[in-house]
C-alpha cells in the first residue's frame, strides 16, 4: 500500500511538469487523452474518518474518494471554461484524475474484498 501511495505522489508531482509542457507545447496534450473505465466503485462508499488505526482498505477509500473529487472538480471547471485550450488541459486533468481513481479503486477490491480472489 505504501507503494502505491508513493506512485500517486509522484504521479501527482508529474502533474505540474507535464502541465508546463502542454502550456509550452500543445502536441502534449495527447498524452491525456487515454480513456479510462469508471468502475464507480468510489461512489459507493462514504468517506472514512482519517485515524492512525484505519484498516489499509479505509486509507485506499479515502485516497479513491480524494480522486473522485478532484476529477469532478476538473469536469465541472472544465464545463465552465471559456478558452478551449484552457477547456481541453482541464478534461485531460479530469481524466488523469480517473485514471488514479480507477486504480485505486482496484487496490481497494484487491485489499477489501479478498475473498473475490
Amino acid at each position: 500500500m505504501k507503494q502505491l501511495f508513493l506512485e500517486l505522489a509522484q504521479d501527482e508531482k508529474g502533474h505540474a511538469n507535464l502541465l508546463e509542457m502542454y502550456r509550452k507545447n500543445k502536441s502534449i496534450a495527447e498524452l491525456f487523452k487515454a480513456q479510462v473505465i469508471d468502475y464507480k466503485i468510489a461512489e459507493t462508499q462514504d468517506m472514512p474518518e482519517l485515524s492512525v488505526n484505519m484498516k489499509p482498505a479505509e486509507a485506499i477509500a479515502i485516497a479513491m474518494k480524494r480522486e473522485q473529487q478532484a476529477a469532478e472538480l476538473y469536469t465541472c471547471l472544465a464545463a465552465n471554461a471559456i478558452n478551449s485550450s484552457e477547456k481541453e488541459a482541464l478534461e485531460n486533468l479530469a481524466n488523469m484524475e480517473m485514471g488514479h481513481k480507477h486504480k485505486l479503486e482496484n487496490a481497494f477490491v484487491e485489499i477489501g474484498y479478498p475473498e473475490v480472489f
